[in-house]
């Protein structure tokens, strides 16, 4: 009985022991192999810092204006009996777009003609007669003031008809139609817009500080969301005569050409008005700046002793920003390799891989 037990007690401390020393000889290559290994380059995209030459600028907002705009109406009430321009329409100045009914007008015009012409003959026969003092100076100034009263009707009458006939005020594009054939219009009702576009204005605001920065004919340069790919050419034709004491800013009117009428009043424009000659200045693209409450910062790529590829956090100063590119004021020089993607899976002297991939891929 003996011997069975010590001999399961020695199978026991056999399989026992055997299963305590694997563990221990995992456990201790499991930590070699650790010691030792290396994690694999972090794949990133990375750009040289570049030097550029930007143009001093102030951002603005503003507002596309027409030179001239007006909403056409008409003066004379009555009924639409002619109607000769369509909605979007290019006219000329003076060209004749509506027409009232003006068959009243024309009848009493002739009226008032006939009654003119007699008034002149009684007012050349009572001069003649005035100078042989057959009649009397009352009854000479009595015919002058019926003929006065004569040529004011005709005259009158002639203004109410050629307010019912209702022509563009200068050459411009005409916006849509608000009436219609045999329409009653009543006097101030809009007709049409109309409104001249081969230049436009630019109205925006600017802090009262930047006023000395400010002139007449000083370039600037806008885009608008119609357009996003293209940069317009303006400059300032007048600066408000007054700083707006409620906002201190100071209203400033540019002027720009338009002559394929891309531009459109009312459209919205983002402007930079140039304020001194181009400087040099360090760029990187926006990618890759890090932002963060303690400051700005980049991974830039070096070599370390081995000669492979890491990168080190360093901390950078931005200032502006145009076309998705930042001014890096100091950190990083013209020349220096920095990551622009990839930046998540990074800390300072992680070994990289540059490749040429879209930041959403890394």
């Amino acid at each position: 009985m003996l011997p069975r037990l010590a001999i399961m007690a020695l199978c026991l401390t056999l399989v026992f022991g055997g299963i305590f020393g694997f563990e221990l000889f995992k456990q201790k290559k499991t930590a070699e192999y650790l010691k030792s290994f290396t994690p694999p380059p972090a794949s990133v995209s990375a750009e040289q810092a570049t030097e550029e030459r930007w143009t001093p600028t102030l951002g603005a907002v503003g507002s596309l204006l027409s030179l001239q705009g007006v909403e056409i109406s008409s003066e004379q009430s009555g009924i639409v009996s002619r109607i000769l321009f369509r909605s979007g329409q290019t006219v000329s100045k003076g060209e004749l777009l509506l027409q009232l009914d003006d068959s009243v007008e024309q009848a009493n015009l002739k009226s008032f003609r006939a009654q003119l012409n007699l008034a002149e003959l009684v007012f050349e026969r009572d001069k003649t007669l005035l100078a042989r003092k057959a009649i009397s100076q009352t009854r000479f100034d009595q015919s002058k003031a019926e003929l006065d009263q004569a040529q004011a009707q005709v005259q009158q009458t002639q203004a109410i008809i050629q307010q019912k006939s209702i022509r563009a005020p200068f050459s411009g594009t005409l916006g849509i139609r608000n009436v219609e054939l045999g329409q009653f219009l009543s006097s101030g009702t809009e007709i049409v817009t109309l409104q001249a576009a081969q230049k436009l204005y630019i109205d925006f605001n600017l802090p009262e500080q930047h006023v000395p920065l400010l002139r007449q004919g000083q370039p600037l340069e806008f885009q608008v969301e119609a357009y996003p790919d293209t940069v317009f050419i303006g400059q300032i034709q007048a600066l408000d005569a007054r700083i707006d004491s409620r906002t201190r800013n100071i209203l400033v009117r540019a002027i720009v050409d338009n002559p394929d009428n891309r531009l459109t009043p009312g459209m919205f424009a983002d402007i930079s008005v140039q304020t001194g000659q181009p400087q040099a200045v360090v760029t990187l693209p926006e990618t890759a700046i890090s932002y963060s409450l303690y400051g700005d910062t980049v991974f830039k790529v070096s070599h370390n002793e081995q000669g492979k590829q890491v990168v080190q956090r360093q901390p950078v100063t931005t200032g502006r920003i145009r076309n998705n590119r930042v001014e890096i004021l100091e950190g990083v020089k013209a020349g220096d390799q920095v990551v622009t993607s990839g930046q998540i899976k990074l800390n300072s002297g992680t070994e990289v891989m540059i490749v040429d991939a879209p930041a959403q891929d890394l």
